[in-house]
């Protein structure tokens, strides 16, 4: 089994992507309310 940190190019990719949701000004969606559309609440 391989550590998907031992990857510096995944990890770059993977940071690049958080930063780009986390810098989307999208009003987000509650938990909650994502577990009552699948029905685990």
């Amino acid at each position: 089994m391989t550590n998907p940190l031992d990857d510096p190019v995944a990890e770059a990719a993977d940071v690049a992507a958080f930063d780009e949701a986390m810098s989307d000004d999208a009003p987000s969606i509650p938990w909650a309310e994502v577990q009552a559309s699948l029905g685990w609440a």
